[in-house]
């Protein structure tokens, strides 16, 4: 399995050389952003209180949402619907019942809103808060989930949404000047990921799939490292956000790299031999834009149009 070079990434591969077992009830390891036990596909996914979310900014109720439409962003882009969670929860030593029942509120609310259920979890307390979940869905018919190593030359990438609306929020939020831009900020705190869309593109000849949370330049690598591709992005059929263009002339910044290597976006990217026309019409309600092309090689290049192919170096997010 290739991971892209960055300390998060050379972390993981190091517990992943640890001793593992073969089963015949595990359809899928480590590596993408689910693992398959029998039908199962399962995924865990960590917030934490100052890194993930910051509540100067945002309310309790918006990080366990976000911290929930996170992880079932994962199923989703392996086709699946998420049906059950265990809920692991450290609450912040100096809140009270009324943060407490805050979070019970917030988690019942949402869970419902999507129709998962709790089997059960651990809840313990320190000096900041985090949320951890972790889900178990299945795909439509049970069968094989979408990969990210399923890209195939001669296929078509396509987005879904608009990009670059979370990574400028989250800079409105960093330089103080939030209530200037309502709606980019929104988009950080409260995303909107296609949950409804994976399953359907399950269906519909899709190779490869993944979500964007790492960002769109990072999720490409992903893809045309695990499937052994290369892919070329055109510039200017990348989907800006509402608003992103003039958020970054007024602040001298590039719209184009707040799309391409802005993350938390939940955006699903994936491939397909079908045309634009065709998917619009099987996904109907789903925005959704041709990007690029998959061809033979390795790496991501950019089509800048005058300037031609530019390699792409993806900047990732790392925990670590």
């Amino acid at each position: 399995m290739k991971y892209l070079n960055n300390n998060e990434f050379c972390f993981i591969k190091k517990i992943l050389s640890l001793p593992s077992k073969s089963d015949k009830n595990l359809v899928l390891g480590p590596g993408d952003d689910c693992a398959q036990l029998n039908q199962w596909l399962i995924s865990t996914d960590i917030s934490v209180e100052n890194t993930h979310f910051n509540l100067q900014w945002g309310s309790i109720e918006d990080a366990i949402y976000k911290c929930v439409l996170s992880n079932l962003s994962d199923l989703n882009a392996m086709g699946a619907k998420a049906e059950w969670a265990l809920l692991g929860i450290c609450l912040n030593k100096s809140w009270g019942v009324q943060e407490q029942e805050k979070i019970v509120s917030a988690f019942q609310g949402v869970l419902k809103k999507h129709q998962v259920g709790i089997l059960g979890g651990d809840t313990v307390s320190g000096d900041i808060a985090s949320f951890q979940l972790t889900v178990f869905g299945r795909t439509p018919d049970g069968d094989k989930a979408l990969l990210r190593s399923g890209a195939q030359p001669g296929e078509n990438l396509y987005v879904t949404g608009e990009l670059g609306a979370s990574k400028a929020g989250l800079w409105a939020l960093e330089h103080g000047v939030a209530d200037k831009y309502p709606q980019l900020v929104r988009k950080h705190l409260l995303p909107e990921p296609p949950l409804a869309l994976g399953p359907i593109l399950h269906k519909h000849q899709v190779g490869a799939c993944i979500d964007l949370s790492d960002g769109l330049s990072s999720e490409m690598t992903h893809i045309a490292l695990q499937s052994g591709v290369k892919i070329e992005v055109d510039a200017d059929k990348i989907p800006l956000a509402q608003g992103l263009e003039a958020f970054s002339k007024k602040n001298k910044l590039s719209a184009l790299n707040l799309a391409l290597h802005g993350g938390e976006e939940y955006q699903l990217l994936f491939t397909s031999k079908l045309p634009e026309s065709l998917l619009i019409l099987y996904l109907q309600v789903f925005k959704v834009t041709f990007i690029g092309r998959i061809t033979k090689g390795e790496g991501v290049f950019l089509n800048t149009g005058d300037k031609g192919l530019i390699k792409v170096q993806p900047k990732v997010w790392s925990n670590l």
